[in-house]
This record gives C-alpha cells, structure tokens and sequence, in this order.
C-alpha cells in the first residue's frame, strides 16, 4: 500500500467524524450543556499522538481531571507544538465535524454536543477501540474544565 493511500486511510473524514462523536459522547457525560466550539480543534492533534493515546488518554478515567493530563511528560513535549498541530488538522477537523453533523443530530453553538452517544464498549476492532476510548475520555476530562482554563494551561493561540 502506498503512503498517499494509507494516509487517506488513517485521515478519513468519516473515521475521524467517529473519533469526534466519542469526543462529544464523553463531553456529553459530564456536561450536557457541551463544550466550547473551538475546543473541538484540538481533540484530533491529541487523538493522533500515538504517545498520548497509549500512554496516557487509554490509561485514564472518567474520573481522572485535565490537570492528570497535562501532567504528564508525553504531554508536555506535545504541548509545545500544540498550536502546530491545531493549524495542521484544521481542514480535516472542519471536515469530520461536517460529516458528523450529517450523520447525526449535532447542535453547534457558542457550544457543541450531540443529541445521541455512541459507546466505544461495542466496537470490535481493539485498535478502533482503544483510539474511541481515548477521545471518550479526552471529553469526559476536557468537559470539567473551564474552556478558558483550557487555553491557558495548553497556552493555545491558533483557533
């Protein structure tokens, strides 16, 4: 398989729509109000940092807290280049939440969330799995944060 294949593969606007509806799902848990809209521009950059997704977003909890997180080393490299990473994911970001929006009752605001969840316990594929499970996670942990909290501590400029 060549790499421009494997990249439409792994990079899938409908893949990542899922990715972003477990996001949502796990946001939807701890705040039914939703997340701040701009906020969704990171999960993807996090989510596709395998570093972060074995080593630390597939470990926790929903009852771990975004300071759990950040505390970690993997995701303070990470964070030095989180503004990078935001800028390069934009179109595929904005992609997948289109593709979300028309599969699914999304209601975009001041706040996202969506209007029915899915659970990462039912898929098969243990990969998929472990990816949905990290970004269930990254919500639930994201969803107890202050946005503005947020921004601060990832010291995040690039909307």
């Amino acid at each position: 398989m060549k790499s421009k294949e494997l990249e439409q593969l792994i990079f899938n606007p409908f893949h990542t729509s899922k990715i972003l509806h477990h996001f949502l799902t796990g946001v939807d848990a701890n705040n039914k109000n939703g997340i701040k809209t701009e906020l969704i521009g990171i999960v993807l950059p996090i989510i596709y940092n395998d570093v972060l997704v074995n080593n630390s977003l597939s470990t926790l909890n929903v009852k771990s807290n975004f300071k759990s997180l950040i505390s970690v080393y993997e995701f303070k490299v990470f964070a030095t280049q989180i503004n990078d990473e935001i800028k390069n994911f934009r179109s595929l970001t904005n992609n997948s939440l289109i593709i979300l929006a028309n599969t699914n009752d999304v209601i975009v605001s001041d706040f996202i969330k969506v209007k029915n969840v899915i659970d990462y316990h039912h898929e098969k594929d243990i990969t998929l799995k472990k990816i949905y499970k990290a970004s269930y996670n990254l919500g639930s942990i994201m969803a107890k944060e202050n946005y503005l909290s947020i921004f601060l501590k990832l010291k995040i400029t690039e909307l």
